[in-house]
């Protein structure tokens, strides 16, 4: 899931990427949540960033993490 949604933000169709990781968070919260949270790590890397769009998703992403006990990867969404 992590290098789909890559690779179509790579590719400039952000609409797509949305997609796929919605439809991750929703077949499979814990594991698309931690997709999405190594995408995140990535773009970091990259220095690039998702638009406001994607903070419900990223919000429902940390919620899981933290409720799965996976603080390290829920941390990737935080403020703090």
């Amino acid at each position: 899931m992590t290098a789909a949604v890559l690779a179509a933000w790579r590719r400039g169709d952000e609409e797509r990427a949305f997609e796929l990781a919605q439809a991750a968070l929703m077949r499979s919260p814990r594991e698309g949540a931690v997709g999405i949270a190594r995408f995140i790590a990535l773009l970091g890397r990259d220095r690039g960033a998702p638009g406001n769009r994607w903070d419900q998703v990223f919000g429902e992403c940390e919620s899981v993490l933290e409720e799965a006990e996976l603080d390290g990867w829920a941390a990737l969404f935080g403020d703090d």
